[in-house]
């Protein structure tokens, strides 16, 4: 016959072992499972199965870029280059909104990369569970002079 003690510690170690395994699991599914990254602020989500796409994808992104880009001048009088890295939000309607600078260079080339961002014309928008979500995005947006 076991004692008190023997009974406690078994049923305790019963426990941690069901409860690590609970805990594991729930990180394993934190992991694997995306979309778990939306704020409970804004609702916006960070992760989803499929990103956001720029109609025509990433080249075609870069074309509409390198088309609507105005380098502005007194950047260009200074020879200020550089990558301004924007975070912006892609509604379910795959507008964009909100832009930010998260990646600095130069006040002018900052507004000239927020500017072209809100400009831009509507993204397939990203998925989560086979529905359209609210998304995050980064892009950066590299400015370039010639013969430098």
């Amino acid at each position: 016959m076991q004692s008190a003690r023997d009974i406690e510690t078994e049923i305790i170690h019963r426990f941690m072992t069901h409860f690590i395994r609970i805990s594991l699991l729930t990180a394993a599914i934190s992991m694997v499972t995306p979309g778990i990254y939306a704020s409970p602020d804004t609702g916006i989500y960070e992760c989803v199965e499929v990103q956001p796409e720029f109609h025509g994808g990433n080249n075609e992104l870069f074309k509409w870029l390198n088309a609507n880009i105005k380098y502005p001048v007194s950047a260009m009088e200074n020879g200020t280059q550089g990558k301004v890295v924007v975070k912006f939000t892609i509604k379910k309607d795959g507008t964009v909104e909100d832009p930010v600078v998260v990646r600095s260079v130069d006040p002018a080339l900052d507004a000239e990369a927020v500017r072209v961002v809100k400009s831009m014309p509507k993204w397939k928008p990203a998925l989560l569970k086979r529905e359209a979500v609210d998304c995050h995005y980064t892009l950066p947006v590299n400015f370039r002079l010639q013969n430098r």
